[in-house]
């Protein structure tokens, strides 16, 4: 009997290490940004980093970095312009890979690349959030990403409107930081709040209530305020807004 349980609790361990790929094996690839488009215009990165391999599809973040890559494709993005970095799901074509410290730092470099002063550039990064060490950080699966790390590669990147959009705990505290002239900065919640919060940017883009002025179109900064009246005035949800006149997303 004592063989067979011992059997038994080897193989879960084994399996949970193949599901959970913390194996050096089974190490995120790098993604090759040499192999995308390098053509002008308006790009979009999202990064939603998951941390179950059982459950990722009920994971809020996956379902959120879906829905903002179908509101940018809705608006008639090229899905080559759309870079799309989630953890786990290597059978949606439009994933571009899995979610490191190396792909999003090569993401940012390619976006810095490419982009042009004419171009509007989204990013997204949705993940676990901590305060800690050097500052402010994302967890990521491989090693962390810190505030001051982040805003060094949003230097590099000359755009005509620059939107920044984070989702995860402590993501205020990153705005002292990355929130520079240019940039349209928004944080699901404030510096010190240790919760996931329901703050859903696509939600309210896509949310005809949300266009408050009437005009028929929705801006970031009306997306962000609909997001925090309706369900997140408690963790108090933060922009940053460093960008004459209301922004909107090219198409919108």
């Amino acid at each position: 009997m004592l063989k067979e349980a011992t059997s038994v609790v080897v193989a879960a361990a084994l399996l949970l290490t193949m599901l959970s790929g913390v194996s050096a094996e089974m190490a995120a690839p790098t993604v090759d940004f040499s192999e995308m488009p390098t053509g002008q215009g308006d790009w979009v990165f999202i990064a939603a980093a998951l941390h179950d391999p059982l459950d990722y599809l009920n994971d809020p973040d996956y379902q959120e970095a879906l829905a903002l890559h179908d509101y940018f494709a809705g608006l008639g993005f090229d899905e080559e312009h759309i870079i799309l970095l989630v953890d786990f799901d290597t059978t949606n074509p439009v994933i571009d890979g899995e979610v490191t410290k190396g792909n999003i730092m090569a993401a940012l470099d390619f976006l810095a690349a490419v982009s042009t002063e004419d171009s509007f550039v989204f990013c997204g990064i949705l993940d676990l959030g901590h305060e800690g060490g050097e500052g402010y950080y994302v967890e990521l699966n491989d090693e962390p990403l810190y505030d001051h790390e982040l805003d060094a590669k949003l230097d590099a990147i000359d755009c005509d409107d620059l939107v920044i959009n984070l989702v995860f705990r402590y993501s205020g505290g990153f705005l002292p930081e990355i929130g520079q002239w240019g940039r349209l900065c928004i944080a699901s919640c404030k510096n010190n709040i240790d919760v996931d919060t329901d703050f859903r940017l696509s939600v309210a883009l896509t949310d005809p209530n949300a266009d408050w002025n009437g005009n028929g179109r929705i801006s970031f900064e009306e997306a962000f305020w609909d997001q925090w009246s309706w369900a997140n005035w408690e963790y108090n949800p933060t922009c940053k807004d460093r960008i004459w006149g209301s922004v909107y997303a090219p198409g919108a």
